[in-house]
């Protein structure tokens, strides 16, 4: 079990079947909810009873990864639109609800921008896309046009035998709310649901997982972290359940990522948010004040030569890893270029001692490799291998075979099968501690004792040693706050704050501010061109 504090004890061992855990940045929101899982079936729950519903397929991959299941049976850990298509795959009553005669393919975006087009075609109806997706408001006309749009690719859909990503989860959880009897045993089989980063849960989903009227709920999320309203998120809906007394509610404040300086600025510009949902974190580690510089933005989406030369100047006095995040992909941009000009090593996406992890991982484990490289993909090669039919036990040459034109995908296993290769023909511990150094899959400041020859025992060793280690090897990530969400690094440099990209005028991009905030291990420089709370 793991080691938690009194609030994570009272989360874990609550007995009460209807729980939102409001918890803040850093204070092991996972590491509880795991926690939580892992008590009911030690207690003897039965884990097929239990679904665990997260937002990205990364999320899901973590949480299941981190789950210990020594009898081979656990609960299921999907995504919202995972778990949706496989009910699809099991049941032909549910496909026959929606009005397939088979298992539709899930639309790519190709077709589904096609099918919209041919249905104003066939209807004579041209509305914006903004209308089509509910991001404008609409007059009552336009309200009946869109139903008859929505009728019509529909139609074109069941014709194609195609679903697109949103009408899939619109349409399975349309049955779970109207309690029809296609779904009335997936109704009583879970017994405990789960969501995880209940804040970007949208109406439709919320209406599914209120569905299961006679089984436990455990949410958790942060209202704060609420980032993702261009995505259809309601945060709402958790500032709803924070006042509903049916709902038993627990905070968690303590936070195990931040100094005591950075939690105080995350609370001094969370101040817009209500108590009742509003966590104040806080935690024991001291640490150096927070720098926020005075920033003057020349224009949208652009990061001021003045700006650039102040972030070169101080990356260059820390160390650790570093995260220069701003709101933009074009300020990505922008900086990525100037970093690159001044010779500074800097990476956009995974870092390296990620892959390496993940590699390292993948050695013993096909199922690994195939989790790790799908939470990776884009919307359409997850539409791909879902709609596939491949789970991650699949074989691993198959998975590879239909994902060949992916460079990532091919470029990882290249380096895992010379890898598994070379390690088959070492027969010593040291002889594979060596050669697992010199590929530069174990980090300088590891230190490995070796105690046998077991291979995989070794490996699994050194998988713990990386995972334990405080101090990660130096690094540059350039991204937008967006991109790091609920990652951490050992320092974060904010820049463009209150600038013409990043307006603090309205609650999701207070919202952004306090999540680039909260990344922050030891150190936080903010480049502000507005007077902040913390400043």
């Amino acid at each position: 079990m793991f080691s938690l504090n009194k609030e994570q004890q009272a989360v874990v061992y609550s007995d009460s079947n209807r729980i939102l855990c409001l918890a803040g940045a850093g204070t092991g929101k996972t590491a509880c909810m795991i926690a939580r899982i892992q008590r009911l079936v030690d207690e003897g729950v039965d884990p097929k009873s239990i679904l665990v519903l997260t937002f990205t397929n990364a999320a899901a991959f973590e949480m299941e990864s981190r789950f210990s299941h020594d009898k081979g049976v656990k609960p299921e850990f999907k995504t919202f639109h995972a778990f949706c298509y496989s009910l699809m795959k099991r049941d032909y009553n549910v496909c026959s609800k929606l009005g397939y005669t088979s298992v539709p393919e899930i639309a790519d975006d190709t077709i589904s921008e096609m099918i919209a087009a041919d249905a104003e075609i066939q209807t004579g109806i041209h509305l914006s896309k903004n209308k089509r997706n509910g991001k404008s408001a609409l007059t009552l006309q336009e309200y009946q046009q869109l139903n008859i749009l929505r009728k019509a690719e529909k139609r074109l859909q069941r014709r194609m035998n195609v679903i697109t990503f949103d009408d899939l989860c619109k349409g399975v959880c349309s049955l779970f709310e109207d309690h029809d009897a296609c779904v009335s045993g997936y109704l009583d089989k879970y017994k405990y649901i789960f969501v995880d980063e209940f804040q970007d849960t949208d109406p439709i989903q919320y209406k599914f997982v209120s569905s299961f009227e006679n089984s436990n709920i455990f949410v958790v999320g942060d209202a704060l972290q609420a980032i993702y309203s261009f995505r259809g998120a309601d945060s709402s809906i958790i500032k709803y359940l924070a006042d509903d007394s049916e709902w038993e509610k627990h905070k968690l404040h303590y936070n195990y990522r931040s100094t005591k300086p950075i939690c105080e600025t995350a609370n001094m510009n969370s101040l817009h948010a209500d108590e009742s949902y509003r966590i104040a974190i806080d935690t024991s580690k001291n640490g150096l004040p927070v720098s926020i510089m005075p920033y003057e933005s020349v224009g949208r989406g652009v990061v001021s030569k003045m700006c650039l030369d102040s972030i070169l100047s101080e990356i260059s006095k820390l160390s650790g890893q570093t995260a220069i995040l701003v709101r933009t992909n074009s300020e990505v941009e922008s900086v990525s270029n100037y970093l690159t000009e001044n010779s500074v090593v800097h990476s956009l996406k995974d870092s390296p001692e990620n892959v390496n992890l993940n590699i390292l991982k993948s050695i013993y484990s096909d199922e690994h490799f195939i989790k790790w490289q799908v939470s990776n993909f884009n919307r359409n090669d997850y539409f791909k291998f879902i709609r596939a039919g491949y789970t991650v036990e699949c074989p691993i040459d198959e998975f590879v075979d239909d994902f060949s034109d992916k460079p990532q995908t091919m470029k990882y296993y290249s380096i895992l099968e010379d890898i598994r290769y070379n390690i088959s023909n070492i027969s010593r511990g040291d002889d594979l501690i060596y050669y697992l150094r010199s590929s530069d899959l174990i980090p300088d400041e590891l230190d490995v004792i070796v105690s046998s020859d077991d291979r995989e025992e070794i490996v699994k060793h050194i998988i713990e040693g990386i995972e334990n280690l405080e101090c990660p090897t130096s690094d540059i990530y350039v991204g937008t706050i967006h991109s790091v969400k609920g990652l951490e690094f050992d320092n974060v440099i904010l820049a463009g704050v209150g600038g013409h990209s990043f307006p603090l005028t309205n609650e999701e991009n207070c919202n952004l501010l306090y999540v680039g905030i909260t990344r922050a291990k030891t150190r936080l420089i903010i480049f502000s061109e507005t007077n902040l709370y913390g400043g």
